[in-house]
């Protein structure tokens, strides 16, 4: 019986904690870079290689997508279950200086 409520406090431990996934992306990790200015070797080399890559009109755009699970105890009955999608995205001059960022974020569920 004691094994059991120590395995059952241990799933619920686990399961209240946002787990992420894709690339680490924050509000803060996404404007810490200055338009004009920072480069993309500099985004690059502080946040690793980007999720995506897409070129228009000359212009290139790097963005780092991720998500983080949020589960509750609840989520063991399949209640309580929430996903915020996570999107910064780096729009460069064609000499790799960076001219705007975008960030978002879209919740899903609880």
């Amino acid at each position: 019986m004691l094994r059991m409520i120590i395995v059952l406090a241990s799933a619920l431990a686990i399961v209240g904690c946002a787990m992420p996934s894709g690339a680490k992306v924050s509000q803060a990790t996404a404007t810490q870079f200055k338009e004009g200015v920072s480069t993309e070797a500099e985004i690059v080399a502080k946040l690793g290689k980007p999720t995506g890559v897409s070129f228009s009109g000359g212009s290139k755009t790097i963005s780092y997508v991720g998500a983080d699970l949020n589960l509750s105890p609840a989520s063991l009955i399949g209640l309580g279950t929430g996903v915020t999608n996570k999107t910064a995205s780096y729009e460069l001059t064609p000499a790799g200086v960076l001219q705007k960022i975008t960030y978002s974020e879209q919740k899903y569920g609880n």
